[in-house]
């Protein structure tokens, strides 16, 4: 695969792994500087490479404005592709390791946030908007007043991956003899 990077030279790297692996700079000017940052990651990242391919499939996002719209999302069930599925799996999982440590040794916090843990909490979204720098302290009252259930609906969220994907018996196992087994879940 080939990315263009900020010089705008041609860079080539393997499949499956990252076009920007070293962020010891990124994080070092970031912790410096003291900009403010959140590292937003899923924590089971099966389920964002299946709204990935959802997203593929529909030629779309996979976040949804309006509730029709996220039934209408849930209808697209992509077959995830299996060879090398362990090792995408283990690869980004290591890398948001790595990436959390590396900010954690750099800032002294990672500020990291799981996105399933995120979702429909106004208390952590108030520490994320504090974190920001965009408000002075965690207020999650002034998040309770705001609409935010009505305006973005979990799409496959609150959905077994069974139901999400059309190849789940065959991703099942390739995960089943590993230790990201609790993925499926």
């Amino acid at each position: 695969m080939t990315h263009l990077d900020t010089s705008g030279q041609k860079r080539h790297h393997q499949h499956g792994t990252h076009p920007f692996a070293s962020l010891t700079a990124l994080a070092s000017a970031v912790c410096e500087m003291k900009l403010p940052y959140v590292l937003l990651l899923r924590r089971n990242v099966l389920r964002r490479e299946i709204s990935n391919e959802a997203a593929k499939m529909r030629g779309s996002a996979s976040h949804a404005a309006t509730a029709a719209a996220a039934a209408d999302l849930r209808r697209f069930r992509p077959s995830i592709r299996i060879h090398g599925l362990v090792e995408r799996i283990a690869n980004e999982y290591d890398q948001n390791e790595r990436l959390a440590s590396l900010f954690r040794n750099r800032c002294g916090d990672a500020r990291l946030h799981w996105y399933e843990e995120v979702v429909d909490r106004p208390e952590v979204w108030a520490t994320i908007m504090y974190q920001l720098g965009l408000w002075p302290a965690p207020d999650a009252s002034r998040l309770r007043t705001m609409t935010l259930k009505n305006t973005t609906h979990v799409v496959h969220g609150a959905l077994p991956v069974r139901s999400l994907i059309s190849n789940y018996d065959k991703v099942a196992r390739a995960l089943r003899p590993t230790k990201f087994k609790w993925m499926l879940e």
